[in-house]
């Protein structure tokens, strides 16, 4: 069981990396080092726009240069502390082939993979357990009270397993509400984890986003963390006191 080393306030934001065009093609990442393609560069444009007012002391990034360019973009002076241990699962074999590559030529690995995926592990590659123990040893060593991080999605799912631990790494997220206007890239999506969200209006860079009170869940369905979402999260001591998602449009 990890324990975050600030007992202070503190405030943690995970960013998925910008699109690639392999995420277009649905073709496994992983390992495999694969720049943002235009699309992507132009949401970390959009995300250091959104970010302008938050002043962070601290910033990690995986070393795969999709994360690391859109740190890059995002964080313009501020050192980057690369992380290894904020790099992708490595899909093993499954790397560099399509969703329907993989299931047409291994139907049975998938389909387990699909029904239980922190119960398998791909061929040579690197297992859901493995991935939590580098994510809760590095949530152990971070410091700073603004803190960025930028990612890839099964590390993001991982986090929120970690941290919202009455939760899976499989959770229902509510509907996306409207955005308070319509210049804004992003939209606000409430959160239904089980903390302490309060009814409002929050202004951020790009225009203000709403939070709904948060409920526990009754249903639980898989959520892959869009390219470009920000998943903050603000901690009391040691204790997670509110989670919100903004996401790219």
């Amino acid at each position: 069981m990890f324990r975050l080393m600030s007992a202070t306030m503190m405030m943690l934001v995970f960013i998925r990396h910008g699109q690639t065009d392999w995420n277009v093609e649905e073709r496994y990442q992983g390992r495999l080092d694969i720049p943002l393609n235009d699309v992507g560069r132009r949401q970390a444009e959009a995300l250091k726009c959104h970010l302008a007012g938050v002043r962070f002391d601290t910033a990690y990034s995986s070393p795969l240069r999709r994360a690391l360019e859109t740190a890059h973009i995002i964080t313009n002076d501020l050192p980057i502390i690369v992380d290894e241990r904020l790099a992708e699962i490595d899909h093993g074999l499954w790397q560099g082939r399509t969703k329907a590559e993989i299931a047409s030529r291994w139907p049975e690995q998938w389909e387990q993979w699909s029904r239980e995926p922190l119960g398998f592990t791909a061929p040579r590659g690197e297992s859901a357990a493995r991935v939590r123990e580098r994510v809760e040893e590095f949530l152990s060593t971070i410091e700073g009270k603004n803190i960025l991080c930028v990612s890839h999605g099964v590390v993001i799912q991982t986090l929120l397993s970690i941290l919202l631990s009455s939760l899976p790494m499989k959770f229902t997220l509510s509907d996306p509400l409207p955005p308070s206007f319509d210049a804004s890239p992003y939209r606000a999506r409430a959160s239904r984890a089980a903390l302490p969200l309060m009814e409002g209006e929050t202004a951020s860079g790009g225009g203000r986003f709403r939070t709904t009170q948060a409920q526990p869940l009754s249903t639980r369905d898989t959520y892959t963390p869009a390219n470009g979402s920000i998943h903050t999260i603000h901690f009391r001591g040691r204790d997670v006191c509110d989670y919100r998602i903004e996401q790219i449009s």
